[in-house]
């Protein structure tokens, strides 16, 4: 009779592999005219796509190989199946075959992180501009967890925690946080952002910025009583305050 067996290249396939499928066909009988049908199904059977309806004759003793290739790049990650169906010249089913394979998740996540200008004074906010891309070809990432954190040489200023949700194949996401530089030290800063999924490391980026020094000092007078007649007292008050983000030092006031 007539038996055949299908074969494939492999288990499991990146976005950007082929399918080779291989089907075998043996005839051990008399000739016999057949049909060969080979579907690719997702896991619950649902047809994704028709590779090849084929009428054959085989002869007494034959060994015949049908070669065929799907592109893994056209579907989702998930588990797929090819379908093999030999029926006979009635349409009477001769054999079905199976075979179960795994398209891998495309993980390709970049982030580009970048502030508004590169020097700032004190009191001042400091506008970061983030960008995540999802460079993969067949996942939806459910669920991105970002962690922006502003941070000089010493110490951790800003630590905050975003979250991205859906992002499609090829699609990105943008925002736009900030950071006000209110009183702190002069220096060279960073921020920094990494991007988790399911507690991994799958993007980062940072950028430089700097906090130029300041001395910014203000004074006020006050005179009571606002009217002063002649040979009568009056009280002076004064105040001085600075405002940059340097010290100023011992200040003479006249």
């Amino acid at each position: 009779g007539v038996t055949f067996e299908t074969t494939l290249n492999g288990s499991e396939f990146g976005s950007d592999e082929v399918v080779s499928i291989d089907v075998a066909l043996h005839n051990s009988g008399q000739e016999q005219n057949v049909r060969l049908a080979v579907t690719i199904e997702d896991e619950n059977g649902v047809p994704v796509e028709e590779l090849a309806v084929l009428d054959k004759t085989l002869p007494y003793g034959s060994n015949e190989r049908v070669a065929l290739s799907w592109n893994a790049g056209s579907v989702f990650a998930g588990t797929y199946q090819v379908r093999t169906v030999l029926l006979d010249a009635a349409a009477g089913l001769i054999g079905e075959q199976i075979v179960p394979f795994t398209v891998l998740r495309d993980i390709a996540v970049n982030a580009v992180l970048t502030s508004d200008k590169v020097e700032y004074g004190p009191a001042e906010s400091v506008g970061l501009a983030l960008t995540v891309s999802n460079q993969g070809a067949n996942f939806i990432m459910p669920e991105l967890k970002i962690r922006l954190t502003v941070s000089d040489t010493t110490l951790v200023h800003l630590v905050e925690e975003h979250t991205l949700a859906n992002l499609f194949p090829m699609a990105s996401a943008s925002l736009t946080p900030f950071w006000n530089t209110a009183r702190n030290a002069p220096g060279r800063y960073t921020a920094a952002v990494e991007i988790f999924m399911d507690d991994s490391l799958v993007a980062a980026s940072s950028t430089e910025f700097v906090i130029v020094p300041v001395m910014g000092i203000s004074g006020s007078l006050s005179v009571e009583p606002k009217v002063i007649f002649l040979n009568s007292g009056v009280r002076v008050g004064y105040s001085v305050a600075g405002s940059g983000n340097v010290e100023a030092g011992t200040l003479l006031l006249k």
